[in-house]
This record gives C-alpha cells, structure tokens and sequence, in this order.
C-alpha cells in the first residue's frame, strides 16, 4: 500500500511516498499435499515434485502441468487421493507400502492422518515443516563442512592457490548461504523483494 501526502498550498512540497507492508492474516487451514507426503512416506525414493508425486497418487497433471490453475487443481486432488489413502484399512495401507522402508510405521502414519480433524492437520503440518527445514538445514550444513574438507584437503595437495579447492571454498559458502536462507516459516513465508 502507497499513502501519498498532497501539499497543504501551492508550492509546498509533497510529502514523500510512504510504503507501509500490511502482515498477512492468518491462514487456517492448509493443507499442503508436500508436507502431507514428507512427513508420513519420509524415505519414499524418487522426486517429490509436484507431477511426480500426483502420478504416485494417479493423478494426472495433463498438458497444463505447471499453469497455476492446473497445478492448484493437480494439488488439490492429490490432497483428495491422500485423505481417500487414509481411509484404507491398516492391512491395505501396509500392503501399499510393503516395498518401503518402515512399512508399518507409515500405515500407521496414514490411519493416523485419517483422524486428524483439519485443525490438527493444520498444526501437526506446521510441526512437520519446521522439522524437515531444519533438517534441510542440518543437511546443507553438512554438504558446506565436506566441501570446506575437500577445499582444505585440495589446498594441502596441490597449495594455496589451487582453482579445484577455490572452487569447493565456494560451493561450501554458497551451500552455508542457503543453509542459513532455509525458513521454517508455514503455511505464509515471507518474500523478500529484491
């Protein structure tokens, strides 16, 4: 929101344009069919895009794949499929999971997800997204300490001025970097403006 101040009299100067930022009002509830799909299947291989993880639920993107129109009713009916999953019984969801690691807890997790009314959803979502950030986090972290390994490794090697241990010094700040960038913030996360 702009407020712009008209002069009092002529040849007074305006006041300058002020910005003022409204914070957004809480949004309750959300259901995000990412943060769903982490939390109960957490060791399930293979990409968790958008397209990929409705194909696993059989929905089907179709020629619109990534218009925000078709990816916002891609997303919802992935969230339909996910709540249909969670009506299986425990015998069918184990069935359904039986190739994946920890079988029983994620039919549990599904049966679990089942019962929550959409207030706990809510707030068990935004638990489980403040975990995998941090996670996330925790993992880059990791990624810039090996890079800075294989930087200092690189130097005592080759020396000082070796491109191949620059290079890893940089890769380990870009990664440190996005590591201290990961928010935890949900479902709203701030954006900065450039």
């Amino acid at each position: 929101m702009t407020t712009v101040t008209q002069p009092l009299l002529p040849g007074m100067a305006a006041a300058a344009p002020k910005k003022t930022r409204r914070k957004p009002k809480a949004v309750a509830p959300v259901i995000d069919p990412l943060c769903v799909d982490k939390a109960v299947d957490r060791y399930r291989p293979g990409s968790r895009k958008l397209g990929d993880t409705a194909a696993l639920f059989g929905v089907d993107l179709g020629e619109d794949a990534h218009d925000a129109d078709a990816d916002v009713d891609a997303a919802g009916l992935l969230t339909h499929r996910m709540w249909l999953r969670s009506q299986l019984p425990t015998a069918e969801l184990r069935a359904l999971c039986a190739d994946r690691r920890y079988p029983d807890r994620i039919a549990r997790d599904w049966v679990a997800l089942g019962r929550m009314s959409l207030g706990e959803l809510h707030a068990a979502q935004a638990g489980w997204f403040r975990e995998q950030s941090e996670s996330f986090a925790q993992y880059l972290r990791r990624e810039s300490g090996e890079k800075q390994r294989e930087a200092q490794r690189a130097e005592e090697e080759f020396g000082l001025g070796d491109e191949g241990a620059a290079t890893a010094r940089r890769e380990a700040e870009e990664l440190l970097a996005r590591a201290d960038s990961v928010s935890s913030e949900w479902p709203l996360r701030p954006v900065v403006a450039s």
